[in-house]
């Protein structure tokens, strides 16, 4: 959907679990995550172990779109060590299942192949359940079969892959480039037909302050109240987008900087914070201070509000003038 991109780390979750079911329905045992073992010397974790019919079996994933000599060549020399296991290679991103397989005791395991041991699930739930989830880490345009598209529309992939996304990122300090990537991809399918280009990490003028992302609104006649209300009555053609991927509620300390980020003269007046758990009572109140006082519009979405949008993107325009609506009604 993905971005796919953006979240790699999460998709390594992803991956697992599709390849734990694969696995089992395949005859292996034993199955173990990271598994640690100390050889030589050297500290080995392989992504997965398991056995089959009297033979170990060493799997590792890495998320690379194609099949190359360098990666299969890497993998082999890391786990050669390991003289009585069978290696696996998956690369579920692989789109050219060509690769000559040269190396003894070692497979390749593409999507392709991933696709066709999901097909021999006899459960059909579940069989449905692993193919749309191995579907959803692609990017649209990046769809290597034709089944990808046969399967579901393109709009419903990406809400798939968008919802797997956010549901892998962890809240905290350790997934907040995740969360920054997913919500670049949030903003490109949710709100495609109201801004242009949200750009990654831009530094204010003077060099000190830098925001997450920003984006100018379309010229284009949109459909979107919200978004004639803001440019029409804030003064403003960008927006700013802060990700706080916090594991409390933001308070009054994120508001406040974000309220250095906006700027009357560069028409940048409004700024949407996108949240996992919303705000507590301190940030409500610095928000309607400052709208009170400047002018400036803040607006804080959290991870049930990034779902709605997803799962319906006319969804978008009721939230935002729901939230718009508590800030200015009350207002004197």
């Amino acid at each position: 959907m993905l971005s796919v991109s953006s979240t790699i780390t999460n998709f390594y979750h992803i991956i697992e679990n599709i390849l734990s079911c694969i696995l089992q329905n395949e005859g292996f045992s034993n199955i173990q995550m990271d598994k640690k073992f100390d050889l030589d010397g050297k500290i080995y974790r392989p992504d997965i172990i398991a056995e089959r019919d009297l033979k170990k079996y060493v799997i590792e994933i890495k998320l690379s779109k194609i099949v190359s000599p360098d990666i299969v060549n890497d993998v082999y020399q890391k786990y050669k060590i390991f003289r009585d296991y069978h290696i696996i290679l998956v690369l579920p991103f692989a789109m050219d299942n060509t690769y000559e397989k040269i190396i003894p005791n070692m497979e390749i395991w593409d999507a392709a192949e991933l696709t066709k041991y999901i097909e021999n699930i006899s459960n059909e739930k579940v069989k449905d359940e692993k193919l749309q989830s191995l579907f959803a880490l692609y990017r649209v345009n990046d769809l290597p079969f034709k089944q990808f598209q046969n399967c579901k529309n393109k709009s419903v992939i990406i809400e798939e892959s968008l919802l797997n996304t956010l549901k892998y990122i962890k809240e905290g300090r350790k997934d907040a480039y995740n969360f920054e990537e997913f919500a670049i991809e949030f903003l490109k399918y949710v709100f495609a037909d109201d801004i242009v280009e949200p750009r990654r990490r831009h530094r204010t003028s003077s060099g000190v302050n830098i925001f997450d992302a920003i984006a100018r609104i379309s010229s284009l006649r949109s459909e979107s109240d919200f978004f004639d209300i803001i440019k029409s009555h804030f003064n403003t053609r960008y927006v700013i987008f802060e990700c706080k991927n916090y594991k409390k509620k933001i308070s009054q300390r994120e508001v406040f900087i974000t309220t250095k980020y906006l700027c009357n003269k560069a028409l940048r007046n409004v700024a949407i914070i996108f949240t996992r758990n919303g705000e507590n009572e301190g940030a409500t109140k610095i928000r309607k201070q400052v709208l009170r006082e400047t002018g400036k519009l803040i607006l804080v979405l959290d991870g049930s509000d990034m779902e709605q949008m997803i799962k319906d993107k006319t969804n978008r325009d009721y939230i935002l003038l729901n939230y718009l609506d508590r800030l200015m009604m009350p207002m004197d």
